[in-house]
């Protein structure tokens, strides 16, 4: 925990530093966030197109995911975020975000191409990724040293991790790594949440686990593992199949609790 303490306080002169003055609600100083990381993102994105064999497929897409999420953070924000500042915590998950978006807007150019992506340019994008991997924990942990903290931290944390985990599936697929059926591995969460509109009670709150969250790096680090050329064959259907199962008896364990409680009101 000692070993914590200076990251903890370097975090919060960060924020402070950086904290928008004056009179300025949080849907503006989030918006302000929004187009300053996106600025930057979109620099990135320039540059890793510059530097490869991608073109404005790639950007494109890019910069149209990371659009979408912008506007969905703008949108419900203020729904579950009681605090003046967007948040250094929120800011990081922004920055996974933007980095997910790279790897989508990769996922889909290359899905046009007859030709496999370069090794220079495959393992590129499995860095990005991994780097999106790394930082995840990383806002929880702001959020809960420094703040602030709120629902909307937790479940833009939450959003993030899905879009990172269905992108990498894809990308697999995209790359003759997985067969088909790794595309479940990230469609099953948002499966889960569609269920729930049919049955309420998957909406129940589930208590914070550590066998969830191990699932979800487990899951991640097998499919960036499956991102990188050396990876193929054998070694990486069975890096899907570990992911897949893994997920599947996260979510089954969950769901069976839910079914039990189903009547419990609390």
């Amino acid at each position: 925990m000692d070993n914590h303490a200076p990251l903890a306080r370097t975090a919060a002169k960060i924020a402070l530093a950086t904290r928008v003055q004056g009179p300025l609600d949080l849907i503006t100083r989030t918006k302000q966030t929004i187009a300053v990381t996106g600025a930057i993102g979109t620099m990135l994105a320039l540059a890793v197109v510059g530097m490869s064999t991608l073109g404005w497929v790639s950007l494109t897409a890019t910069l149209s995911i990371y659009a979408l999420v912008g506007f969905l953070v703008t949108r419900f924000v203020a729904w579950s975020h009681p605090h003046p500042d967007f948040g250094l915590p929120n800011l990081v998950t922004l920055i996974r975000a933007v980095l997910t978006a790279i790897v989508a807007g990769y996922t889909i150019e290359i899905s046009t191409w007859s030709l496999a992506p370069s090794h220079h340019l495959a393992w590129s994008f499995a860095a990005i990724a991994t780097i999106a991997l790394l930082l995840d924990g990383l806002d929880g942990y702001l959020a809960r040293t420094i703040g602030p903290k709120s629902d909307f931290g937790a479940r833009f944390d939450m959003e993030v991790d899905a879009l990172l985990v269905l992108t990498l599936s894809v990308l697999a697929i995209v790359l003759g790594k997985a067969p088909f059926w790794a595309i479940a591995i990230g469609l099953i969460r948002y499966g889960f949440v569609a269920a729930a509109i049919a049955l309420p009670w998957l909406n129940a709150p589930l208590a914070v686990s550590l066998r969830r969250k191990s699932v979800c790096v487990l899951q991640v680090v097998c499919l960036c593992l499956l991102a990188t050329p050396p990876v193929s064959g054998d070694v990486a259907h069975a890096l899907a199949a570990l992911a897949l199962v893994a997920v599947v008896w996260s979510f089954a364990i969950d769901i069976a609790w839910l079914y039990r409680h189903r009547h419990v009101r609390s």
